[in-house]
């Protein structure tokens, strides 16, 4: 007897990698839960949580967008129109100040991300990984830490992150525990290795929980080191990654085997950051290719103000493999 039983699927990380991850698998009959980070402290994020209280609206909103049933829809489209003027409005994201305002219209951020998510027909569940207010902190092998999401994604420190953790302890959101133990996969990244995915995974209660979910779990493999990861192969990221969950847990990981563009290439080796090697030494650990780059570079405007990857993944591509590895199990 076939098993028809539609997939749980729970993708951990943050930032423009996970919404590529949840564009990707929205098209297919599987139930999504996008774990977000809720640290995030640059940008028009920072500044509305520093003003308002609002958490991680800008992880939100990537979320809400990645996962809209009707992404041309109207609001959809506004939902990411940046502020290009103005002292207090430059810079902004619509669809933060649209969560920061729902936030204060109806007295609870999770109110507003229930609604925002019925007004996009959101082909899937968004689930912050705390509510509560921390900073995230990293620890360096010279002995200097640096706090705060942004500084430590934009930091220009030559070694590596030694320790990475929340201060004061953040507990884990109960509905993102739970969607982990009962996800049958856990996806992981691609994105920042230390500010977006272990971003997650050093909330107190989540590393647990990945440890007891009985999930296969992929690691996607980012396609540039950043300041983060400088130096890094991918078994450094299933290393670094297995050494926050406390076990030997990736199961498969997933790699780009197109060429990257020279050009492109050559602007990110600029900022610091080279390919990364798809070194895997655990013979454990599964390997899936094909080709996943996006046709484009990515192009910013000009009111964004924060480093951006130009090399990135393409949405389809690397949904349509995702599925015949979940579908092939």
């Amino acid at each position: 007897m076939v098993d028809i039983r539609i997939p749980k699927i729970v993708v951990i990380g943050g930032g423009t990698g996970s919404s590529i991850v949840l564009k990707g698998l929205k098209k297919y009959d599987c139930n999504l839960f996008a774990i977000v980070p809720m640290g995030d402290s640059g940008g028009s994020s920072g500044r509305l949580r520093e003003e308002l209280g609002i958490l991680s609206a800008g992880e939100i909103r990537q979320r809400l967008i990645a996962l809209a049933g009707q992404p041309e829809n109207e609001l959809v489209n506004l939902l990411d129109y940046r502020f290009e003027k103005g002292n207090e409005l430059k810079g902004h994201n619509l669809g933060n100040l649209l969560i920061a305002g729902l936030t204060e219209f109806y007295g609870s951020q999770e109110k507003a991300i229930e609604t925002l998510c019925r007004m996009v027909n959101a082909k899937g569940k968004i689930v912050p990984s705390t509510w509560d207010r921390f900073e995230l902190v990293a620890e360096y092998e010279n002995g200097k830490r640096i706090t705060g999401e942004h500084f430590i994604d934009e930091s220009d420190e030559t070694g590596r992150i030694s320790r990475l953790y929340t201060q004061p302890i953040a507990k884990a959101n109960l509905q993102a525990i739970e969607a982990i133990k009962n996800a049958d996969f856990i996806i992981f990244g691609p994105g920042d290795l230390y500010s977006s995915v272990l971003h997650n995974i050093v909330v107190d209660g989540i590393a647990q929980a990945i440890r007891e979910s009985r999930a296969k779990k992929i690691l996607i493999c980012n396609l540039m080191t950043t300041e983060e990861t400088k130096g890094m192969d991918l078994q450094d990221f299933i290393d670094e990654m297995e050494k926050y969950i406390g076990a030997k847990v990736i199961d498969t990981v997933v790699v780009n085997s197109k060429e990257l563009p020279a050009e492109a290439v050559k602007m990110h080796e600029n900022m610091g950051h080279f390919p990364v090697k798809a070194v895997v030494n655990d013979t454990k650990v599964g390997i899936s290719q094909g080709d996943l780059l996006a046709e484009e570079p990515y192009k910013k405007i000009n009111s964004d103000v924060l480093q951006r990857s130009v090399l990135r993944h393409n949405a389809d591509k690397l949904g349509s493999l995702l599925i015949s590895l979940i579908q092939g199990e």
